[in-house]
């Protein structure tokens, strides 16, 4: 069998050269090079509308991100668990996730950009913007961190974004 949607959201190839495909309506696939696996309510996601797939690059945790907020894939029995705790994710419609080198998790859902560090097994909110460099943040849809630990953010109405430690600049 193949992809459970043709609707296809979001990609992701991890570290073990697996793919995720998380689709609008049909939770996500996972391929092995072999198999896919689908993966839905069944499995503890509250929504099958998967917008953004990413695993830390330890490879142990894969978050997806959803239409209905942030979960945690846990690999060992297939289920998912929904992130609780910070009502402003809870259900947030998430664009993008992405980790810095600190570890920290970073999140675009709605018109703000959240990060979140880990604490033993919690997630905590640490931070949040809705201005750099004070302009607004409208729409941001993509973060990425490179190698030299600079954090990148798209949007859809307010330019891009460069985040680095203290420093903050808008490109608009």
């Amino acid at each position: 069998e193949g992809l459970s949607a043709n609707s296809v959201q979001s990609l992701l190839a991890d570290y073990e050269d697996n793919l995720w495909a998380g689709t609008l309506g049909s939770g996500v696939n996972l391929f092995s090079g072999e198999t896919f696996v689908s993966y839905n309510y069944r499995n503890g996601l509250s929504t099958e509308n998967v917008t953004a797939i990413f695993t830390e690059p330890s490879g142990r945790t894969s978050y997806i991100g959803t239409t209905d907020g942030l979960f945690i894939f846990n690999q060992s029995n297939g289920l998912f668990k929904k992130v609780t705790g910070i009502k402003e994710i809870e259900k947030a419609n998430i664009a993008s996730l992405s980790t810095d080198a600190s570890g920290l998790l970073w999140i675009a859902a709605g018109n703000k950009v959240f990060v979140l560090k880990r604490q033993g097994e919690s997630l905590l909110l640490n931070k949040q913007f809705s201005r750099i460099d004070g302009v607004p943040l409208l729409s941001p849809n993509k973060i990425i961190h490179n190698s030299e630990g600079n954090c990148l953010i798209a949007t859809f109405g307010s330019g891009a974004f460069f985040i680095n430690g203290k420093t903050e600049k808008s490109f608009n």
